[in-house]
Order: C-alpha cells, then sequence, then structure tokens
C-alpha cells in the first residue's frame, strides 16, 4: 500500500519557520526605527508556502491538487500568524491586541488565495 505524504505536516513546520523569521524582522524593526519591514514581512509567508508546496508535490510522487496546495498555503499562513500573535499581544505594548481576530481571519484568507494560485501554476 503506497503512503501519501500529509499537508498538516508541511504546513506546521514551514509556517513555524516563517513566524519565527518574522518575530525575529520585527524585533528588528524596533531596533532600528529607519528600516521598512512590511514587505519583508509580507513575503517570508508567500516564500515559506511555495517552498512547503513544492516539497509536498516533490514527496507525493510530483502530484498535487489544488485543494492540497490551498490547504498547505492557509496553514503555512495561519501557523506563521498564530506565531506572531504574542509580539502583537505583549512585544507593542498591547497597541494591536485588538486586531488579533482581524488578522488570524485575514491571514487565513491570504493564506488560500496564494496557495490556490499556487496550486494553479504547479499543477500540470
Amino acid at each position: 500500500m503506497k503512503t501519501t505524504a500529509k499537508t498538516g505536516n508541511r504546513s506546521y513546520i514551514e509556517g513555524s519557520f516563517s513566524g519565527i523569521i518574522s518575530i525575529l524582522l520585527l524585533f528588528a524593526s524596533k531596533l532600528n526605527e529607519n528600516l521598512n519591514y512590511n514587505l519583508a514581512l509580507s513575503l517570508i509567508p508567500v516564500f515559506f508556502s511555495v517552498v512547503s508546496i513544492i516539497k509536498f508535490k516533490k514527496n507525493n510522487s510530483g502530484r498535487i491538487s489544488v485543494r492540497e496546495s490551498s490547504k498547505i498555503g492557509t496553514g503555512v499562513f495561519l501557523v506563521s500568524s498564530i506565531w506572531c500573535i504574542p509580539y502583537l499581544f505583549f512585544g507593542s505594548n498591547n497597541q494591536y491586541s485588538e486586531f488579533i481576530p482581524m488578522i488570524l481571519i485575514s491571514s487565513i484568507i491570504v493564506g488560500l488565495i496564494v496557495g490556490f494560485l499556487i496550486g494553479l501554476i504547479l499543477k500540470k
């Protein structure tokens, strides 16, 4: 019996890396007020989504569906935003604490769109 790769494992691993790097960039932006890290913070989960979907496709005998890539993209963005919530809650002096539910919902939507688009590009 042939086993297939799991979408959840990819999302947790790559999303955790994405969240940790995002937190490090947020702390670096606090240290240096002159630098603007908004573009980098937006592209980090996209990069890890692409890497995760490509790795999943490679582990799944070169096959991936748009549904699977959407799941992975959503998972990476969600895990990444969950990693950033403690920074938003504690690191910003509760300045952004009321936006946490909106941040989670928007990260799920953006992750779904990114995963869908990457899945359409990589599906052959």
